[in-house]
C-alpha cells in the first residue's frame, strides 16, 4: 500500500493511479508466490487461459481489501499504515465532520468510476508474461470485477 500511504499527488486522479498500482503490485507478488507453491495449477493460466480457482480467490480478496481501504472498513484500520492511507483519502475527498453520508456517497460514486480500472490493473499484472492473444482471452473471460463479493463485510468474507 506504499503508493496510497505516501500519496504525493493528492487528487482523485492521483488516488486512482495509486489504487491501481497497489492492487497490481499486490497481484504480481501474490502470483509469484502462488507459482512457487502451486506450479502445476499455475500453468492453467497459459495453457487454458484460466485463472486457477485458488488464485482467483486471492484476487477477489485483494480487490475487496482495496475497496475496504477506500471506505475505511478494513479490519486493520488501527494499523499505522492503514491510518495514513485513510488520511490521504480523507484529504482527497475533503472529509468534513458531520457530513458522513455525503462523504460515503462521494466515495461510492468515485469507486464506481475506478472499479473496472483497478480490476484491469490486477489482470494486467497477472498476465504480463502471456501473449497478446492469451491476455485478450483472460481479459474477456474475467472482465467484471468481483464487486458483489467486495461489498460483503470483511469479517464475513472469511467464511465465503
Amino acid at each position: 500500500i506504499n503508493d496510497l500511504e505516501h500519496l504525493s499527488n493528492q487528487t482523485k486522479q492521483g488516488l486512482k493511479k495509486a489504487f491501481i498500482n497497489c492492487a497490481s503490485l499486490e497481484t504480481h507478488f501474490a502470483w509469484q508466490k502462488y507459482k512457487e507453491m502451486f506450479s502445476e495449477e499455475a500453468k492453467s493460466l497459459k495453457s487454458k487461459n484460466e485463472i486457477p480457482g485458488r488464485f482467483k480467490r486471492i484476487m477477489y480478496y485483494t480487490y475487496a481489501d482495496f475497496r475496504d481501504f477506500l471506505f475505511g472498513t478494513d479490519i486493520s484500520k488501527k494499523n499505522d499504515h492503514t491510518q495514513r492511507v485513510t488520511e490521504k483519502i480523507n484529504n482527497v475527498f475533503k472529509h468534513k465532520e458531520g457530513k458522513r453520508a455525503e462523504y460515503i456517497q462521494s466515495l461510492n460514486d468515485w469507486w464506481k468510476t475506478i472499479e473496472n480500472d483497478v480490476w484491469k490493473g490486477m489482470l494486467c499484472s497477472l498476465t504480463n508474461e502471456l501473449t497478446d492473444v492469451e491476455k485478450k482471452n483472460i481479459f474477456n473471460k474475467y472482465n467484471n470485477p468481483p464487486e458483489e463479493f467486495a461489498k460483503t463485510p470483511q469479517f464475513l468474507r472469511w467464511f465465503i
